[in-house]
């Protein structure tokens, strides 16, 4: 998989192959907002497109995937069985794309990287945590996440107990 301008390109090499997909982050996009308008129409004017436009993209985008995505009505579309599907994929990739984007624009700010400390319980555990808790307000403010895991056997809890901070540098 890689990620090309616009485009998530599921297949590397030149030669495509029968079942391999290549989508438009633009199309995604497009059919998302066809799904939550239920209706063509207003989706384009949502977009700021034709209908005509938007309809053909759409229809492409079925027959790219080999399923009907929409049962259309006179008036609205609703998803089928397979669009519900689509639907809830391709707004995972839409948000994993936009985070990408995200870190990859932060990524040069960076100072530090995360830091996993487990732990079992002991008479340490509560110090441990006294400690981080300690440093982590000394810093200053910046991404550093901490995430802490103790086990513990008491009575009062036989589950795993979760602290996580978030220390900012």
């Amino acid at each position: 998989m890689t990620i090309d301008g616009s485009f998530l390109i599921l297949n590397v090499s030149n030669n495509r192959k029968a079942g391999e997909i290549v989508l438009d982050l633009r199309v995604l996009n497009y059919f998302l907002t066809v799904a939550k308008e239920g209706n063509i129409t207003h989706a384009a004017d949502v977009l700021h497109m034709t209908q005509p436009t938007l309809s053909r993209q759409l229809k492409d985008l079925e027959e790219e995937l080999g399923v009907a995505l929409f049962v259309r009505g006179s008036r609205q579309v609703s998803l089928t069985d397979a669009g519900m599907l689509f639907q809830q994929r391709a707004a995972e990739l839409v948000t994993l794309l936009d985070k990408t984007r995200r870190d990859l624009a932060e990524q040069e700010n960076l100072i530090g990287a995360a830091v996993s400390i487990g732990c079992v319980e002991s008479s340490a555990s509560s110090f441990l945590t006294l400690m981080l808790s300690a440093f982590a307000g000394v810093l200053s403010p910046s991404c550093f996440p901490i995430h802490i895991r103790c086990l513990t056997n008491s009575k009062s809890s036989a589950l795993p107990v979760h602290f996580s901070l978030k220390m900012e540098m």
